[in-house]
């Protein structure tokens, strides 16, 4: 305040000095006392607005990008960005958020919690399960698919942690459930496939993240949403069930994000593995034919905690497909491929759920292989490149397909 009177009384100073006031007659000084309180007030109501848009800049920049205050959620701040003119924001690009929470202990045993208290903890979250920050530009629009049957708790408490760890990273994100319809085989490949190519007639895109709904991130500094460096990438790294530990260098299930154009380039997941497992490991031979590099981030950092559930059993038939001629079979066999019936799109407040009527299961694909040829399977060590070779027999003349 003490500024702006020292402008005022800068600028009379002036005027009085370059003025004769012996030459002035009184109509002449009567003017020019009303002239300078006029000068002087559009002066600083000039000065005071834009020291008060400097002063919301400040404070909204301090808010969200170094740290909270006590007693202070992530929502109290928009509050104050809402102050702002939209137009302030228009052209600013989100800057990599520096407010995190870090690791957080998962508990197994409470993760029985109701839709209706995860709904209020995330109001600014609208219907679909669509966000966007409203006072920055995301780079990228995030889509995340999560197939889905019969696992409504787990997906409540994967929505409850979720949502505030991808508002925290300031995405612009949409997430998908997508469940398949009846009692038939599961096959999760072309239900992820199915739930991308719905997304993508709802909405553009540019990243991808298929997320299993039993998969609980522990540490909001998990990057989702495609890097700079535009890769596919691995996040569930490190897997309490697996003692934190990867498996195999070439496990990409769990949680896997890829871009959307590399989506289509490798012609999504393959639609031919009904029950349960090798659609994953599919995928991760799709990626190396098409050279496409798999990144992952740090151990220590891409944790998650996974939630108890009646684990499957990789089929017999399953493992053969994997291992004869699983990427020739890439071109016709994929997101190109799909025959499907959407039942119903419905947007929830958290996500939009699609319910998806895939048919049976073929019957040439329920028949019994009886052979006992060794199936050649060339992995790298992690140790060294010199190629391993193992032989899988597959003998399925008394192993039906569940």
């Amino acid at each position: 305040m003490f500024g702006y009177w020292l402008w005022i009384a800068l600028i009379g100073g002036l005027l009085l000095r370059h003025t004769d006031i012996s030459k002035i007659t009184s109509h002449s000084r009567r003017k020019l006392a009303l002239l300078i309180p006029i000068t002087c007030l559009i002066i600083y109501l000039s000065l005071f607005q834009n020291a008060r848009q400097s002063t919301i800049v400040y404070r909204d920049t301090e808010r969200t990008t170094l740290e909270l205050e006590d007693n202070d959620t992530l929502t109290d701040i928009i509050p104050i960005t809402k102050m702002n003119s939209s137009k302030m924001y228009q052209n600013l690009i989100c800057p990599k958020p520096t407010v995190y929470v870090g690791r957080q202990y998962i508990s197994r045993l409470r993760s029985n919690v109701q839709m209706k208290y995860v709904e209020a903890d995330n109001p600014d979250v609208g219907q679909g399960g669509w966000h966007k920050p409203d006072w920055c530009n995301p780079k990228r629009r995030l889509a995340i698919i999560i197939p889905y049957r019969n696992r409504e708790k787990q997906l409540i408490y994967l929505l409850k942690h979720l949502h505030p760890i991808l508002q925290r990273q300031h995405l612009d994100y949409v997430i998908f459930v997508a469940e398949q319809n009846g009692t038939e085989t599961f096959n999760k490949g072309m239900i992820m496939n199915i739930a991308f190519k719905e997304a993508l007639n709802l909405m553009s895109f540019d990243c991808i993240v298929f997320h299993d709904v039993d998969m609980i991130p522990e540490d909001d500094r998990i990057p989702y949403c495609c890097s700079d460096s535009d890769k596919p990438q691995h996040l569930s790294v490190a897997v309490n069930e697996f003692g934190y530990k990867l498996p195999y260098g070439a496990l990409i299930g769990g949680v896997f994000q890829i871009p959307t154009k590399d989506f289509l380039k490798v012609n999504g997941y393959s639609n031919m593995y009904w029950g349960w497992g090798s659609e994953d490991d599919d995928m991760y031979y799709r990626l190396s034919k098409s050279k496409l590099k798999l990144t992952r981030p740090p151990a220590e950092i891409a944790r998650y905690t996974m939630l108890y559930h009646i684990k499957g059993k990789r089929t017999r038939r399953n493992l053969a497909l994997l291992y004869r001629g699983s990427m020739d079979r890439r071109e016709k066999d994929g997101v190109n491929s799909l025959k499907y019936k959407i039942v119903s799109t419905v947007f929830h407040k958290l996500y939009t759920h699609f319910l998806i009527d895939i048919g049976k299961m073929p019957r040439e694909s329920t028949k019994e292989n009886t052979s006992t040829q060794p199936i050649t399977m060339v992995t790298k060590s992690s140790v060294n490149s010199n190629q391993h070779v193992s032989k899988v027999y597959i003998n399925n003349s008394t192993n039906k397909v569940p």
